[in-house]
């Protein structure tokens, strides 16, 4: 009998055991996503950047701009928040980054802020007032995007979409190779374009029961059609803008019923049209809306992927300035699930994103570029051959850096991709 016993409370010790949470690390991991958004559109009388001009002041606005935050949890730690603001560059990146991380207790490497590039929004670098209130504005929506958290799960789909942004080099009939920015002497006429853009978009959709979708798309060109348009008669380059992704952003979400956030791929060499017989679309709202149109066609077959991991790890590339120095270059790989993001602080040529886009071992990865910061143009090796390639004489590194640096966002990926 006492033999007994003794069995069957070992058993009953067993039961408990196993029905009893040991702590904190018993409690079940579950994905959620969270989404807010803030106004930053800039008052009148702002100047207006994205081409280094002083007197470029704001006359009013053809649409607004915004802060955007996405937050994403596994459930285990701190939330990653990918935010992303409808700005020329990632400048007072660190400090913007600091204050958020203070407002929500989430630890700065885990907050991610990435540009638009709109050449319609406030010049940061002549306009330091503008810094508190985009400043407020991220912090309301990061700490609204956290209060907005729910279980959530993933689903990714892609397209090709032609003929909405064009390389910006040019072969002529002299061989010289110029750009949309500089024309050397003798370049001849324009024959071509140096190669073909990058033309994948991605989509990324986070399906919250009952509330709404946040929709994600990666997406490639220069933001520059609102300063160079007409609208209802006038010229559009005094309004301020986010350009296409506005428009892109008010098409998707009316059709969808979702909420929205546009994270810029690789577009350093990029235009939204081509100099060749005029070939391509300039007008914002045109081009966001074809560009809309092929998000709500993704959007009607996508492919679900596992939830899991949420992380974000910071990498530093050890580099070589362009005139020769040391030069450390910082970005972030986060891990979301199956998919993931890596960060450039430099506008990235569209051959490195495309090469990271297809050789990542996770099921999508979003490259954000002119995000954490703002450090210039990161030109390919030929086109440092390129006469006509004036990002060489806007670019910080010494060449052979974008080719260095896309085999350390890949070793990066892969490290995360294998729980290293």
């Amino acid at each position: 009998m006492k033999k007994l016993f003794t069995i069957l409370l070992a058993l009953s010790m067993l039961a408990l055991c196993a029905c009893t949470p040991a702590g904190e690390d018993a409690k079940p991991q579950v994905f959620s996503a969270g989404y807010a958004r803030a106004d930053i559109t800039p008052e009148n009388g702002t100047i207006l950047g994205g081409y280094g001009d002083k007197d470029r002041f704001s006359e009013g606005a053809l649409d607004y701009l915004y802060t955007t935050c996405v937050a994403v949890s596994d459930g285990s730690g701190d939330p990653v928040l990918l935010m992303t603001s409808d700005m020329v560059r990632g400048d007072w990146a660190d400090e913007l980054r600091k204050a958020v991380s203070e407002a929500t207790g989430v630890p700065i490497d885990n907050v991610i802020h990435a540009t638009t590039h709109t050449h319609s929004g406030a010049e940061p670098q002549l306009e330091g007032g503008y810094k508190q209130p985009l400043t407020e504005a991220m912090k309301k929506a990061a700490t609204e995007a956290i209060a907005d958290l729910a279980p959530a799960q993933i689903e990714i789909g892609s397209t090709q979409v032609e003929n909405l942004s064009f390389v910006r080099h040019y072969t002529t009939d002299t061989g010289i190779v110029i750009g949309d920015n500089f024309r050397p002497d003798g370049a001849g006429s324009i024959t071509g374009h140096t190669t073909q853009a990058d033309s994948l978009l991605q989509v990324i959709r986070f399906n919250r029961g009952e509330k709404k979708p946040v929709v994600m798309i990666n997406w490639q060109g220069h933001p520059t059609l609102a300063s160079t348009t007409m609208a209802n008669g006038k010229e559009t380059r005094s309004l301020a803008s986010a350009d296409y992704i506005g428009f892109c952003r008010s098409y998707v979400e009316d059709e969808q019923d979702c909420l929205f956030a546009f994270y810029l791929s690789g577009s350093g060499n990029l235009n939204a049209y081509s100099r060749i017989d005029g070939e391509g679309v300039k007008h914002p709202k045109v081009y966001g809306e074809k560009l809309g149109s092929a998000v709500v066609s993704v959007l009607s077959d996508m492919k679900a992927v596992e939830t899991g991991t949420v992380s974000s790890t910071r990498k530093v590339h050890k580099g070589t300035s362009a005139t020769g120095g040391a030069l450390d270059l910082p970005f972030y790989a986060v891990q979301v699930g199956d998919i993931s993001f890596v960060t450039s602080q430099y506008e990235m040529f569209d051959t490195n994103a495309r090469n990271i886009k297809d050789q990542t071992p996770f099921e999508m990865t979003f490259v954000l570029t002119l995000t954490n910061g703002k450090n210039g143009y990161m030109p390919t090796q030929e086109c440092w051959d390129y006469e006509g390639c004036y990002e060489v004489g806007m670019c910080n590194y010494a060449r052979g850096t974008a080719e260095l640096m896309e085999k350390e966002y890949l070793q990066a990926l892969q490290e995360l991709h294998n729980g290293k």
